[in-house]
């Protein structure tokens, strides 16, 4: 994410929250600009132990064409 530092100032102050409920529905509910981009790349959000495990075992079965990486 990218973002102005003042939206750092509307992060709220005791974790956990959801960036969407938390901080872009209040952005978006003062009408301030908020914008987005459509990455077509890999991406998986490994966000535990159990979604580790789990794209671990998809590279495993299937390896993932990144072009960045060397063969």
């Amino acid at each position: 994410m990218v973002c102005e530092p003042a939206v750092l100032e509307m992060l709220p102050k005791n974790p956990p929250f959801s960036l969407m409920g938390g901080l872009f529905a209040p952005i978006a509910a003062q009408e301030l600009p908020l914008c987005g981009y459509v990455d077509r790349s890999f991406f998986r959000t490994v966000d535990d132990l159990a979604s580790y495990e789990a794209l671990r075992a998809e590279f495993a079965a299937s390896p993932p064409p990144l072009a960045y990486l060397p063969r």
